[in-house]
């Protein structure tokens, strides 16, 4: 039980650390080291990469350990159109099913995302991360209307991939 729980949190910390760039794709995962960084063993380190591995973050190779996953320019554009084909699809369910709750969130998320400030420079580090969020808030409240588990969890799974893949975009341009 004890290492479910560890793992839950290093699950949590690597996967925003892959996220925000701090991880870097290609970047060895060493099993010891990654566990004697983040004060915990190497069970439930092992545990939060096979998860990360699971939903294509990190990969692995035999007798090589984990790596941060890397993703071609081909990938990238599959992915994209992926999440577009998800998004349409839950975007005409949620035209379809959502209420006055849905509108009124999905026209306040507009707003922030609108009036959020644009970055000009990959080095404005702040307002990438604020443009960020809000562009991520508005796409989901575009698709919250409808009540599709799976779908929605596919979209989630997709737009945490871009996210990822436009942070080390933005890094090996500005570096």
């Amino acid at each position: 039980m004890a290492d479910s729980v560890k793992s839950d949190g290093l699950y949590t910390v690597l996967r925003s650390r892959i996220l925000n760039g701090e991880l870097r794709p290609g970047q060895s995962l060493r099993l010891r080291t990654m566990a004697h960084e983040l004060g915990t063993s190497a069970t439930p380190m092992r545990e939060a990469l096979n998860r990360l591995h699971a939903e294509n973050f990190v990969t692995t190779e035999a007798n090589k350990g984990f790596r941060v996953a890397t993703m071609t320019l081909e990938e990238l554009e599959d992915l994209e159109t992926a999440r577009s084909v998800i998004e349409t699809e839950l975007l005409a369910r949620s035209i379809d099913e959502g209420d006055r709750n849905w509108e009124a969130n999905l026209v306040s998320a507009h707003y922030r995302l609108a009036t959020c400030i644009t970055p000009n420079s990959f080095s404005q580090s702040e307002a990438i991360d604020a443009w960020d969020i809000a562009h991520a808030e508005f796409h989901l409240a575009l698709i919250a209307g409808t009540s599709s588990k799976w779908q929605m969890s596919f979209a989630q799974q997709t737009t945490a991939q871009l996210q990822r893949d436009r942070r080390h975009i933005i890094l090996r341009i500005d570096h």
